[in-house]
């Protein structure tokens, strides 16, 4: 009976935890728009941006991101640190 109340407690604890990140996680998301719109990226990259940023909001969170998101993130920084 007690390992029961213990695995309840822990799946309990889980939800608990995943109900409190879940604004942290939309306010990255958030993020993650305004510096795309601040970028000044054609509308084909930002379209490619968006299409990943996408697949990461859906894998949720903990997840590894697709390999693509990786690449996508290395061509943020470039064009970032191009315009600087």
């Amino acid at each position: 009976m007690s390992k029961t109340f213990v695995k309840s407690q822990e799946t309990a604890a889980e939800h608990l935890k995943a109900y409190f990140d879940q604004p942290l996680e939309f306010s990255r998301y958030l993020a993650a728009e305004r510096l795309l719109a601040d970028l000044g990226l054609s509308e084909e990259q930002k379209a490619d941006v968006v299409g990943q940023l996408v697949q990461v909001i859906a894998a949720g969170p903990g997840a590894s991101p697709p390999s693509e998101a990786v690449g996508v993130a290395q061509q943020l920084r470039q064009l970032i640190n191009d315009q600087q």
